[in-house]
């Protein structure tokens, strides 16, 4: 049997908090063991496991990406371009070749690789040399099937199927790379979240006695 009052023994306090809302709960448990010596072993045990996590695998705060920043790379990255080079476009035989030539350049990086940036700022490179993969290809096929469309021809379905669907799987992409950037960000900040672990002697006031308090950060 136990001697002394139970109230009288040392405490362990284990609090679980998440910054920033990112999971919106905080729980508090108290752990009370039967006797001093367990209280402290138990105690002793927390600090060494905290000790080699530290030394094994130290944590590393990493600020959060945001959603607005990566829609709006996105979003900009494609407008910006495509609108910079239109003014380029049609003037006249003597120079309209070099003119086209630039515009469609300027054009084809807001086309192909604007809709990316938002996801390259959320680290998924996958998703966004993807998405330029699938809108090179796709404009390829619109241009290919609009270079076999014969205007004088009876018969130009074919031409014309391609050039609809290489436009519309282009567009496709382009826009839905630009609403998918936030969720590249959601992704990033959950397996980038911080995690901490802080071990600090304590007084608990209620029980009138010393222990530890173990504050877990998620």
């Amino acid at each position: 049997m136990a001697r002394g009052n139970p109230d009288k023994w040392p405490s362990i306090e284990i609090s679980t908090a998440c910054p920033k809302g990112r999971w919106m709960m905080k729980s508090i448990l108290n752990i009370k063991a039967q006797s001093k010596t367990a209280s402290l072993f138990l105690a002793l045990v927390i600090l060494m496991g905290a000790y080699c996590n530290a030394q094994n695998d130290p944590y590393e705060i990493i600020e959060e990406k945001s959603r607005s920043k990566a829609i709006q790379l996105s979003f900009l990255g494609t407008v910006l371009p495509i609108a910079a080079g239109i003014p380029f476009l049609g003037h006249g035989k003597e120079v309209g070749a070099a003119n086209n030539v630039a515009g469609l350049s300027i054009m084809g990086l807001g086309l192909f690789i604007g809709p990316s940036l938002g996801h390259f700022y959320a680290e998924n490179n996958s998703r966004a040399i993807g998405g330029i993969g699938i809108r090179v290809f796709s404009a390829g096929l619109a241009v290919y099937g609009l270079s076999t469309i014969d205007i004088f021809g009876d018969d130009n379905s074919g031409g014309g199927g391609l050039f609809l669907l290489g436009g519309i799987a282009c567009l496709g992409s382009t826009v839905a790379d630009i609403a998918k950037a936030g969720k590249s960000v959601d992704s990033y900040n959950k397996s980038h979240a911080s995690h901490n672990l802080s071990i600090h002697p304590t007084y608990f006031a209620n029980a009138n006695t010393p222990g530890l308090n173990v504050t877990l950060t998620f």
